[in-house]
């Protein structure tokens, strides 16, 4: 019988192929893990940034300036990966910063 230790941690090989192909995509700079608590997210995150440092800025919901933050990694050519037990946790520390268009413009139209 083969024993782990306890601070093992482990992923499913499909997951582990999907993560890595979103994490390659430059086109993806923040990531959102979401889920409930103790299934890992942190452990992930945690994991993927010290395995490349400068890289990736681990944020956690409920962070103190979490925009601001987030904001600062982005100019700073970092991914964030930012995790949440809820949508609504996550939501409630970025609300003032979320800005929401109601109006839409034809393809090639960018200007207002």
């Amino acid at each position: 019988m083969t024993t782990y230790p306890l601070s093992s941690f482990f992923i499913r090989p499909d997951a582990a192929d999907e993560l890595e192909n979103v994490l390659a995509d430059d086109s993806k700079r923040i990531i959102i893990f979401l889920g409930p608590g103790g299934n890992g997210k942190t452990t992930l995150c945690t994991q993927l940034s010290s395995a490349n440092p400068g890289k990736y800025s681990v944020y956690h919901e409920g962070t103190e300036g979490l925009a601001e933050m987030v904001g600062s990694n982005m100019l700073n050519n970092r991914k964030v990966l930012i995790t949440a037990n809820s949508l609504d946790g996550l939501l409630e520390g970025i609300k003032g910063h979320v800005v929401h268009m109601n109006k839409t413009f034809p393809p090639g139209r960018r200007n207002m």
